[in-house]
């Protein structure tokens, strides 16, 4: 029952957002008309139940998991809930700050500062979901039960450590390219350890497995 309000709660946001497209008017932040701004107000109502259902997923992921799921994959599918769960209060955030300023200027917001990208770190921290389990699969292939897990954790780690590089981008109001010498660092390192597990996986399926386990080391 949960899982076919989630669908139809995001359906009908997504469709009031092509709608509005459709029509030729911006989606968020419109109170041109009475019926743009009960769209706006609907697409709210509808994101927030939807992220009430994620987060009672995300704690009964952790407080009742199930036994026949490996613990790879689980670990993959808890960091990737949290890290939705942080996208969605990127989300909350960007709606609401966006009203202030629309409220105090009668401007939409489509920076923060001078260049900061928030959208961006939004939408890779919702993308998480989709990345991390599947490279939980894909390191399914890797011999060993511990090293599959220190693999998932790995990439989760990466995957944290990418997020918080364009947040702190966007927060500092630089773009997402624009990087000092320890962000630079950090984006290097977080992609290092995102990508590795992937690739690690991916040998292992190729049977190829002893030059990667000399390469990688403890992974």
């Amino acid at each position: 029952m949960q899982k076919r309000s989630l669908v139809g709660l995001l359906t009908v946001e997504l469709l009031l957002i092509v709608m509005q497209q459709w029509l030729g008017v911006p989606s968020h932040f419109n109170d041109a008309t009475a019926f743009d701004a009960r769209v706006f107000d609907l697409m709210g109502g509808l994101i927030i139940t939807a992220a009430v259902i994620l987060g009672w997923w995300t704690w009964r992921l952790f407080a009742a998991p199930r036994t026949d799921t490996p613990r790879e994959q689980l670990a993959a599918a808890r960091a990737g809930m949290l890290l939705l769960g942080v996208g969605n209060m990127m989300g909350v955030t960007l709606v609401t700050l966006g009203a202030l300023v629309r409220a105090a200027t009668g401007d939409v917001p489509h920076t923060y500062g001078f260049a900061g990208n928030v959208k961006l770190s939004h939408a890779v921290a919702l993308h998480a979901l989709q990345v991390l389990p599947i490279i939980g699969v894909l390191v399914a292939a890797v011999p060993g039960a511990v090293r599959r897990l220190r693999l998932v954790r790995f990439a989760s780690a990466g995957y944290a450590g990418l997020l918080l590089v364009l947040a702190g981008q966007a927060m500092a109001g630089r773009p997402p390219a624009d990087l000092t010498p320890p962000t630079t660092v950090l984006l290097a390192a977080s992609l290092v350890a995102l990508a590795t597990p992937a690739i690690r996986g991916v040998w292992a399926r190729l049977g190829t497995d002893a030059p990667v386990r000399r390469l990688g080391g403890v992974l």
